[in-house]
């Protein structure tokens, strides 16, 4: 009889451990598949509407460097938003950050749950679309627009955000690049840090005095340091991703937007 028990325990522990394998391995093959089909949309879709133009490098444009330096110097020369209007009329703008995996369109809905879990052309997809606050402006004259998007742990998205933490990549990367229909914006980074869904840097300030204060507020926090200092008629960008320290902890870099 004990043989028995045993045997039935047995067979009961293999058919549960064999359960809790098959169940993993479709989560993970579930993961996968939503990262590639993420990364082959996104991929798409740069190719279709970005046109790259290479700076020229400090020497003239004969001088020879290696192919890996030159590579870092390209930036994105004009977005074709008629082609991404066309995959749907949410799409506000373009970001790219250099050298980073942030090279992304960037929608904006009715509110700020529609492109959580969804491509701009609508499709389910766990790692979603980055995101413009329903409340900003879309044209980015706004004193404060805020970007939203997810901390990916493939490094997608705006997992590279967390890497402002760091002084040194905050050097190698101080500028990134804003588009809008028929414009381009430098974005010159003054300040990254954590804090949560509560911070002053979410609000839009309602005189003079205020956008001062956060200002001098972000700076203050900031991870690093940066010799850009904001002026009162500056319009600022702030980035938003989630942060794990704890509880509705998030990541923040901010920039001031400087039309070229």
């Amino acid at each position: 009889m004990k043989n028995n028990n045993r045997n039935k325990f047995f067979t009961v522990a293999v058919v549960l451990l064999l359960l809790i394998i098959f169940v993993s391995l479709g989560n993970i093959g579930k993961i996968i598949h939503e990262d590639q089909k993420s990364r082959r949309f996104s991929t798409e879709l740069q190719k279709a509407v970005i046109t790259v133009e290479k700076e020229e490098l400090e020497g003239g444009a004969d001088r020879e460097e290696p192919k890996e330096e030159h590579a870092k110097t390209d930036i994105s020369a004009e977005v074709d938003f008629d082609s991404l209007l066309k995959v749907s009329e949410n799409a506000a703008a373009w970001i790219y950050c250099p050298g980073t995996e942030i090279n992304n369109v960037i929608a904006q809905a009715e509110d700020n749950e529609y492109y959580l879990h969804r491509l701009l052309d609508g499709t389910d997809a766990y790692a979603g679309t980055l995101f413009m606050d329903y409340r900003n402006k879309r044209d980015l004259s706004g004193w404060n627009t805020v970007i939203y998007g997810h901390n990916m742990k493939n490094g997608t998205m705006f997992a590279g955000l967390q890497d402002y933490q760091d002084q040194e990549f905050y050097e190698e990367h101080p500028v990134m690049y804003l588009y809008t229909p028929g414009k381009r914006y430098r974005l010159e980074l003054i300040a990254g840090y954590r804090t949560d869904v509560h911070d002053r840097i979410y609000s839009i300030p309602a005189s003079e005095e205020d956008k001062t204060a956060i200002q001098e507020y972000a700076c203050g926090k900031s991870a690093f340091v940066s010799e850009v200092k904001p002026g009162e008629n500056d319009r600022l960008v702030t980035l938003s991703t989630c942060d794990y320290a704890y509880d509705d902890a998030r990541y923040v870099v901010i920039g001031r937007l400087v039309e070229e």
